[in-house]
């Protein structure tokens, strides 16, 4: 693979995650070109719990109570797995990205 940036042309080309885990351990670089962050499933586990509590409660009699609960739930879930799509999306690319070693461009081969 050849660099595409212009008036570049070089051939010294890696994927990222390669040239990132061949960086010794105290280089800033390892911080620049770290993986995109996860994002901790669990909490999507614990938000559907808060809305199935929610639901009990309604069931139960206390229902403004319960009806929060259940969207607050709700409304969690959606936002953390939104959050965990991005970071999936995120870190996909990044696995995908090219970096030239010479000018240090960065791309995603298509």
């Amino acid at each position: 693979m050849i660099c595409p940036r212009g008036g570049c042309g070089s051939a010294n080309v890696e994927f990222l995650p390669h040239y990132w885990e061949s960086l010794p351990g105290d280089s800033p670089l390892k911080v620049k070109y770290a993986s995109p962050d996860e994002v901790d499933g669990r909490l999507r586990l614990a938000l559907a719990a808060v809305a199935v509590l929610g639901v009990v409660l309604a069931a139960k009699g206390t229902v403004g109570p319960g009806l929060v609960a259940l969207a607050v739930g709700i409304v969690g879930v959606w936002v953390v797995h939104g959050r965990i799509v991005l970071a999936t999306q995120a870190r996909s690319k990044w696995d995908r990205t090219q970096i030239c070693l010479a000018c240090t461009h960065q791309w995603v081969p298509k």
